[in-house]
């Protein structure tokens, strides 16, 4: 299933909103959401109101990676 990439795509395959900071890594601002299977994930809001994992633009994504 692709991540959604916006607020109402989000809350309509079921994602919650948690609140927002900042990433202790590299100091972005944050949004976090609770996916329907009650995972945290952040993302990043971009200039046109899409919401990206933000994974992808964080210099040390690695550091938050659970390991398998």
């Amino acid at each position: 299933m692709p991540i959604p990439e916006n607020r109402a795509d989000l809350n309509a395959f079921g994602y919650s909103y948690l609140g927002e900071s900042r990433c202790s890594e590299c100091g972005a601002p944050i949004q976090w959401w609770e996916t329907p299977w009650k995972n945290k994930m952040p993302f990043d809001t971009q200039e046109d109101g899409k919401l990206i994992p933000h994974w992808s633009s964080c210099p040390k994504p690695d550091r938050f990676r659970k390991p398998t």
